[in-house]
C-alpha cells in the first residue's frame, strides 16, 4: 500500500495530542467516577498509558503506508468523535464536570478533527480494497 500522505499523518498527530489533553482534564474532573471505573486515580492515570503507546504505534504504521496503520486511524477517529458525544450526553443528563470552557473546547476541536480523520481514512481505505 503506498504511503498514506502527510494530511492523515498530521490529523492523526492532532487527534492523539487531543486526546491526552483530554486525558489530563479528564483526571481534573475526576472522569473514573463519572464511568465508575475502579482503582481510582492511580488506575486512572495508568490507563491512557497503553492506549497511547499503541496509537503511537498505530501512527508509525499509518505513516508507513501500512493497512494495519488505517485500522488504528479508524479506531483513533471513532474515540475522537465519540468522547464529545459520550460527554454531551452526560452534560444532557445534568452532569456539571467538563464545563470550564477549555474543557468544552477540546471537546468540540476533538469532534471535528475526529470527523475529518474518520473522512479521511474511510476514503483511503476504499482505495485500499
Amino acid at each position: 500500500m503506498p504511503r498514506t500522505g502527510h494530511w492523515l499523518s498530521w490529523i492523526y498527530v492532532i487527534n492523539t495530542t487531543l486526546l491526552v489533553c483530554h486525558e489530563i482534564d479528564s483526571a481534573y474532573w475526576k472522569e473514573w467516577e463519572l464511568f465508575y471505573l475502579p482503582g481510582g486515580v492511580q488506575f486512572f492515570v495508568f490507563l491512557p498509558l497503553p492506549i497511547l503507546v499503541l496509537f503511537l504505534w498505530g501512527l508509525l504504521l499509518l505513516d508507513r503506508g501500512e493497512r494495519r496503520g488505517l485500522a488504528f486511524s479508524l479506531i483513533l477517529g471513532l474515540v475522537a468523535t465519540g468522547a464529545p458525544v459520550i460527554h454531551g450526553g452526560f452534560l444532557a443528563l445534568g452532569n456539571t464536570q467538563f464545563l470550564l470552557p477549555l474543557s468544552l473546547a477540546l471537546l468540540g476541536v476533538m469532534g471535528v478533527t475526529g470527523i475529518v480523520q474518520l473522512v479521511m481514512t474511510i476514503r483511503l481505505l476504499a482505495k485500499a480494497f
